[in-house]
Formats: C-alpha cells, structure tokens, sequence
C-alpha cells in the first residue's frame, strides 16, 4: 500500500496556511513549509518497505480560489488566483526527483521509478488556503496504488491544511477556539464574549479564520486572525482625508481602544481611509465601511471616523462635539441614538467647535476673570474647585486656576477628543444616551445614571453632583478621561453600565 505522510519539520496537523506578508514586502511569496512524501510498504508490516522502484504523481484538487490574501489584503485588487500551488522549486529546480516535463501548479510528476525521493513541496498563496493532494503511485511492475493519508486508510487525499471533518478551517484553530466539531458553517457569526444578549459582531467565521490586515502601534500594517468567541470592531479614521483627522490620529485610535475596554469589545482600528472600501450605490455613506472586500461572504462594516476642518452651519449640531449619523433619517420613528456599525454612516467630530469653543475658556477662572467673585459662575467655580479639592484629595488653588487651565488646554482638547469617540461608538453599536426616551431640557437626563458609564454626559458645571468634581479634575490637567479611568483611579473604571440604563446589554454589532 501507498501512504501519504506530511516531513516532520512541516508539523502539519499544527500548520496553519499563510499567504505574502501584508506589509507589501512581496506579495509574489507565500507559505512554502508544507512538504509531503510517499511511502510504500507491505500492508501487513508497515516497516517491510518496497523493495523495488515507484514513480509518483502528486495533484492538487478541490483548491480554494478565494479573492485576495486574506479578508482585506491586497486592498480592494486581490485576484481570485488558486490559493495552494505547487512550489517553484518543485517544478523547476528538482529535475532530479520531478520530471519538468509533467509539471504543473497542480500537478508534479516524478522521475521514472525515483519516486522514493520525491518530496513535493507545496505554496500557500492565502490564509484561508485549502485544497486536496492526492498521490497515484505506479510501481516498477506496472501496477498503480492511489496513495492514502497516514491517518485514514479508507481515504484517497490528505487535506491541506489537517481538517478532518473538511469544512475548509484548519481543526487546529477550531480546537483553539474552541468550535472544533461543533458544524459552524463558514456564514457562521454568533460570537459571545461580551456576553450581552445579542451574539454576533457582523463578521462571518470564514473571514476571522483567513483573517485581516491591521494596524499596530505604530499605524503600521500587521496580519490579524480574528477570533470567534470574541466580539470584534472595526473602526477607521480617515486621518488622511482632513488635517484635523491627521492632527488628531493618536486621540482618534486612542478613542477606539478605550471603547474596547469600556465594553469589552476587541476593537481594531485604522488610520487610513483606503482600508474601507466605498461601495457603490450605497445609500447614506459618505465614505469607505467595506472592510472584508475581499470576502466570498456578507459585507462587513467598520464604524468610520470623520474629523471635522469645518464648523457647521447647522443649529442642531453648534455646540455638539461629536455626532454619529446613522444611514437611515434621523426623524425615523422610535430611534433614539444607536444603530448597528452596518447601518452608521460615521461618527462625526466637530473638531473646530473642540478646539474653539470647550466649554471652559482660561479667562472664566481666576484671576483673569473680569467678574471675580461677584459673578454667579465664579461662586460655582469656587464651590466646584473646593469640592474636587475634598473629594480627591488635590490642591487647586480657586485663586490662580486660570494657568493651570491654560497650560493644560493643550491635552485636555486630546482627551475629549478621545472620550468624545469612545462615547459615540456606543451609539455606532446600538447604545442610546441614558434616559434617552425621557429627555429633558438641554438634555439634562443624559447627564444622570451610572456615572461609570461611558455613555453618560459629564461635562457640565451647573447640574448633576459627581460631574462637577471630574469636570475640576480634567480641566487642571489631573484627570485624563480617555483612560477609562475615573478620577478616583485604581481600579474604579469606566464600563458599559449594567444596571439602571443597561447600556451594556443594548450593545449589538450585527444589524439591529
């Protein structure tokens, strides 16, 4: 009998397949570790070899043709090339062991009776790669053999990579996420973790298997495989498109990050416009939000991040610093502030109105205040200031705070900035504000709830309690809110509330 073996140093049953670095290095090179070989023994003795001389052909069937690298790499001009390929080498630098002659991408045919020697190594030109080889082995004697796997006398083919139940996903990482034997289907897209009610993140399991293009620290491209069983967003902040978005990049990201760690989500996040395709005919999207372009599935959509060069003209949003405009109207009947990432056309930051017009200026505080204690708002200022004083432990001086302000004006512009976008990718992922449906004067109601709630309001000087006090500890530069750590530090953070508005159980990253 024939047996088909992985060579040990290809560690097949743990291989996962590869394609050419994302980072536009070479995107002619793929993964060329798989290699395989044919043995020939007695069936009744698997040590007794054959004693005499085989000729083998290797071809490679059923082989994936998926668009691109992975879900989103090469950016929008993957080709739909086979993904496993016979390497190079094999077909042109082993005329030793491999007959040129009867080559091809699919197809390697050895010598006449040097089959023993003939190691066939295999290219993976995608991550998602997959495909059958199989292995006609002719004997001296003119008799053929179809060759079977080491671990399936019954079968013909070894699957590329080791899928046993050959549903296209490597058992290893299935294993590793623990869904192996589970029967997802490639559309399969009920991630749990946040465990919030609402399971699914609008990425399908085939695509977090062949995995994405992302960015690391330092905006710089990396290969990401997503995981299954965490919840995943995809945010893009378009820092090329606006000199504010490019000004205030780091602050966006930063944003982003500290969404994911309020609600628990694994959030990945783009600084350049061209990794959301713009697609045509879509109603309500100003820019890209097609993230897995390369897909054979469903459309995902990123949450796009727009920073604003210009101040509106539109009195609704004059002194709004951020809005997230969903795809439909905004009058649409019961909606209240959330949408799905599929159906938000972007989170929009009035960044002119951030930079100009905070709500707090130097010459409101001592001593360039004209007013000084006379006027209502310096008294409040005072009260404020001595309540943070005696809250948090810390020495504002009422007296001299206008310098302070000024010196860290710089850094609190950044910090809101940040706050203000993880604030709205709760409304870009079905979050409305707290007591949404009881809104009063000026909104007022937004500012109540949890205060441990990213979603709740706080920057005001005049009403709810808590937010006085942290309003103090961010403007004299003692607070950076965009850590999603309140001001009383440690380990007292900001998360999705759980109880009273419930915004962590309004979450939802698949269309509502």
């Amino acid at each position: 009998e024939a047996v088909l073996k992985p060579m040990p140093k290809s560690k097949y049953e743990t291989w996962l397949p590869k394609g050419p670095k994302v980072d536009g290095s070479d995107d002619t090179k793929g993964d060329d570790s798989a290699k395989f070989y044919v043995e020939v023994h007695d069936k009744t003795n698997p040590n007794k070899l054959y004693p005499g001389n085989f000729t083998v052909r290797y071809e490679l069937k059923d082989i994936t043709h998926y668009k691109g690298f992975n879900s989103n790499y090469p950016v929008y001009d993957g080709d739909e090339k086979a993904d496993i390929k016979i390497c190079d080498s094999t077909r042109f630098f082993s005329i030793a062991t491999f007959d040129p002659t009867k080559c091809t991408d699919s197809v390697a045919t050895s010598v006449i009776n040097n089959g023993n020697l003939a190691i066939v190594q295999l290219t993976t030109m995608d991550y998602g790669a997959w495909a059958k080889l199989t292995a006609k082995v002719t004997l001296d004697d003119g008799s053929e053999l179809d060759a079977s796997p080491y671990y399936d006398k019954g079968e013909t083919f070894i699957t590329l990579p080791f899928d046993r139940d050959e549903n296209k996903i490597a058992d290893i990482w299935e294993k590793h996420e623990n869904i192996f034997g589970k029967g997802y289907g490639l559309d399969w897209d009920e991630d749990v973790k946040p465990d919030n009610g609402h399971p699914g993140d609008g990425i399908a399991l085939l695509d977090e298997y062949r995995g994405f293009l992302t960015e690391d620290d330092s905006y710089n491209p990396i290969y990401k495989r997503f995981s299954p069983q965490k919840k995943e967003l995809i945010t893009i902040g378009l820092a090329n498109l606006t000199a504010n978005g490019s000004t205030y990049k780091k602050e966006i990201k930063d944003g982003a990050m500290g969404f994911g760690r309020a609600s628990d989500v694994e959030v990945y996040h783009f600084t350049n416009s061209k990794y959301g395709y713009h697609e045509e005919g879509v109603s309500g999207a100003n820019y890209g939000r097609w993230t897995n372009y390369n897909s054979p599935l469903k459309h995902s959509h990123g949450v796009v991040i727009y920073a604003d060069d210009h101040r509106t003209t539109d009195p609704a949003f004059a002194k709004a610093l951020a809005t997230t405009f969903p795809t439909f109207a905004l009058s649409r009947a019961g909606y209240l502030g959330g949408q799905s990432p599929e159906e938000t056309k972007e989170v929009h930051l009035w960044t002119v109105y951030i930079i100009n017009d905070v709500p707090f200026k130097p010459t409101e505080f001592m001593p360039d205040h004209p007013e000084g204690m006379s006027d209502p708002f310096e008294q409040r200022m005072f009260s404020n200031i001595a309540a943070a004083n005696a809250e948090f432990h810390v020495n504002i001086d009422p007296n001299h705070a206008s310098p302070l302000v000024t010196l860290n004006l710089p850094d609190n512009i950044k910090h809101i900035v940040s706050y203000s976008v993880s604030h709205e990718l709760g409304h870009a992922t079905g979050i409305h504000h707290h007591n949404a449906s009881n809104a009063g004067p000026n909104d007022i109601n937004f500012y109540k709830g949890s205060p441990n709630c990213v979603m709740r309001y706080w920057m005001d000087n005049k009403y709810p309690d808590n937010c006085l006090t942290w309003m103090q500890m961010w403007i004299f530069g003692l607070w950076n809110p965009a850590t999603m750590i309140t001001p009383h530090g440690g380990a007292d953070f900001i998360k999705l509330c759980k109880g009273g508005d419930d915004c962590f159980h309004q979450m939802n990253l698949k269309k509502l």
